[in-house]
This record gives structure tokens, sequence and C-alpha cells, in this order.
């Protein structure tokens, strides 16, 4: 979970586009683990990197191949302070949920069945304007 939020806030700071599509690969490969941990199905998971790393991650890319290239920055040390600032913040207070799990989630499942059938719709409407967007005769959107 630490992981997950650190690639978050780093991929929100980023600047330069490859970086930022190396972070997104790897925080779709950690949900699925997390999804993958937390239902003991690996079908979640298998979904989630087939959806977006097949899809999302093909339409970032060719957006962010129009952008022009930034110089690749480190990041800064005040950022690395403040992360790990956060992260020693963050075991403290994750030691006061330990006992919690994930199976008393269970209750509210009738509760999470209209979000997720949202973003099934979600991810259907996104998948038809990309087809609509990406038409053959049209060409790139990027002028070579």
């Amino acid at each position: 979970m630490k992981i997950s939020l650190m690639l978050g806030l780093i991929f929100i700071l980023s600047n330069q586009p490859m970086l930022m599509i190396g972070i997104l690969m790897m925080l779709v490969c950690v949900y699925s683990l997390f999804i993958y941990y937390s239902v003991s199905s690996f079908w979640f998971g298998y979904i989630l990197i087939l959806v977006l790393l097949s899809g999302v991650l093909v339409i970032f890319s060719y957006v962010v191949s129009l952008i022009p290239n930034e110089s690749f920055e480190v990041l800064s040390l005040m950022l690395l302070l403040v992360s790990f600032i956060y992260l020693f913040f963050l075991d403290f207070f994750y030691a006061m949920v330990e006992d919690l799990s994930f199976s008393s989630l269970l209750i509210w499942e009738s509760l999470l069945s209209g979000y997720l059938m949202y973003l099934v719709m979600f991810l259907l409407g996104i998948m038809v304007m990309v087809v609509y967007v990406s038409t053959p005769f049209a060409g790139a959107l990027r002028v070579f």
C-alpha cells in the first residue's frame, strides 16, 4: 500500500513522459498484486493488467508522444525527505489498524455492485471512444 502511494506521488510530481509511463506500469502491477492478495483470485488482477496495460497505456503513450520530450530530472532531495517522513508516519498509523482485514468488506459487497457496474460501463464507453477517435482514414494526430 505504501509503495502505491509513493508511486502515485511521484507520478503526480513528474514531468518527464517516459517516467510517467514507467510509473503507471509499476502502479498497475502493484494494484493487480494487491487485488490478488485481497480477493485470492488472480483473474481480477489479470483483467486489470490486460485493460490498463493494453488500452489505457496505449492511449497515454500516444498522447505523451505529442508532447515534446523534456530533460530527465532527478527528484529533489526535499521530495525524498518528505516521502521518507511520510512513510515513517504511515508505518505508525498502519500499526494502529493492523488487525483490520478485507474479509470485513464482504458485508458491503451488495453496495459495491453499483460501483462495479459503473466502472464496467465507464470502461466500455472509453473503449468505444478510442475506436471512434482512431479511425484509419484520418491518420495520426501528430504531424511528422
